[in-house]
């Protein structure tokens, strides 16, 4: 997923300091949601329990990941031929504000939920008692 919206990013944005620029926004928004979440993993862990957190980030890529596959193919096959004119460039734009969405909620997910989830599981018994 993230090879083919960074593709789809350098047609947006061809020189190297807007494709920088973008990316260090995106990083800006996944440390916020991050945050976020860690903030809220506590009550997630609560409501949701160690299987449904641990579950969220596997299937924010297998869900969102295919459909923003199959949108990255779909715009390579139909409207890739001027992307700078138009509609090409309005579906380029939304495909990859889309595809920075998914990027930025699978990685603060991973990081603030998966993480966690599995450092539970690996945590020893001697220690779960104290």
């Amino acid at each position: 997923m993230e090879f083919a919206w960074k593709s789809h990013i350098s047609l947006l944005y061809p020189t190297p300091a807007q494709f920088t620029s973008f990316l260090g926004d995106v990083s800006v928004w996944q440390g916020v949601v991050t945050g976020g979440l860690m903030v809220l993993s506590p009550a997630l862990f609560e409501r949701l329990g160690w299987k449904g957190v641990a579950s969220t980030t596997p299937i924010i890529l297998m869900w969102g990941g295919s459909l923003f596959f199959a949108a990255c193919m779909a715009f390579q096959f139909f409207l890739a031929g001027s992307p700078q004119a138009g509609l090409g460039h309005l579906t380029l734009q939304v495909l990859v504000y889309l595809g920075a969405l998914l990027y930025v909620f699978s990685k603060s997910a991973k990081f603030s939920l998966f993480k966690p989830a599995e450092e539970m599981t690996l945590r020893p018994s001697c220690c779960l008692l104290s």
